[in-house]
């Protein structure tokens, strides 16, 4: 029988109680972390619902407060998908509330973009950032095959989420006529379901981007008493 000293079994005892004292120390600066970067994540989105709600004055200096500090959360976690999300919507809505030229507003929105797809490369069964993706990439005209994959991506992960069906509807509607036949089936599956939804609002987007014209040609019945006015619809 091998006897074990006294001497030893300090030395194991020191041993194991170094190793969860170095266990905890880790564990704790972790939290830290994580703690801190969550404190800034909150400041930024604090600053930009100050800025979307507050008077002119404030705006570029909130915008400015947000960026920082999202900025300084990503820098603790920059493969933190949330955060990237966040930081797409901050340029966003930078790109909403600035009075810029096109060049300028294409950078603003291909830096969303940018952020938006980091977001879905790192959670891509996140229906909300593949809806930005979308959102984004009709805004810059791009009706690519990333932005049909991005709109099916959405609608297949959050198919009875009502906020990415209202975002999806957004990235159609302004493309509407220029959507080629193929795609057609998922174009019209996105107004159908928002149309369940909440066909006012719906109706309300599709006056705003001036085509329900076009959808009272095939959804009549769908949209009621909406088509009634429209007498001029286009054939497309």
């Amino acid at each position: 029988m091998i006897e074990i000293s006294q001497k030893t079994i300090k030395s194991l005892r020191k041993a194991l109680l170094g190793g969860l004292v170095v266990m905890l120390l880790a564990f704790f600066i972790i939290a830290l972390r994580w703690g801190l970067a969550d404190i800034y994540a909150y400041q930024a989105r604090e600053y930009l619902e100050t800025w979307y709600l507050g008077d002119q004055a404030s705006l570029d200096e909130n915008w400015q407060n947000a960026h920082d500090s999202m900025q300084t959360a990503l820098s603790i976690f920059p493969d933190h998908p949330e955060y990237l999300d966040q930081m797409g919507q901050i340029y966003e809505w930078q790109f909403y509330q600035s009075d810029f030229n096109g060049d300028e507003f294409n950078s603003i929105l291909q830096t969303a973009l940018g952020f938006y797809h980091q977001a879905t490369a790192i959670r891509p069964d996140w229906p909300h950032s593949w809806a930005s993706v979308a959102f984004m990439k009709s805004r810059l005209g791009e009706l690519d095959d990333e932005f049909y994959h991005a709109l099916q991506s959405s609608l297949t992960l959050g198919a009875n989420e009502p906020e990415v069906l209202s975002r999806l509807l957004e990235a159609v509607l302004p493309q509407w006529t220029q959507i080629p036949a193929p795609r057609h089936e998922l174009r019209n599956i996105i107004l159908i379901k928002n149309l369940l939804m909440n066909k006012q609002q719906s109706i309300k987007l599709a006056k705003h981007h001036q085509v329900l014209a076009f959808l009272c040609l095939h959804f009549a019945t769908e949209l009621g008493n909406a088509c009634d006015s429209q007498t001029n619809a286009i054939n497309w």
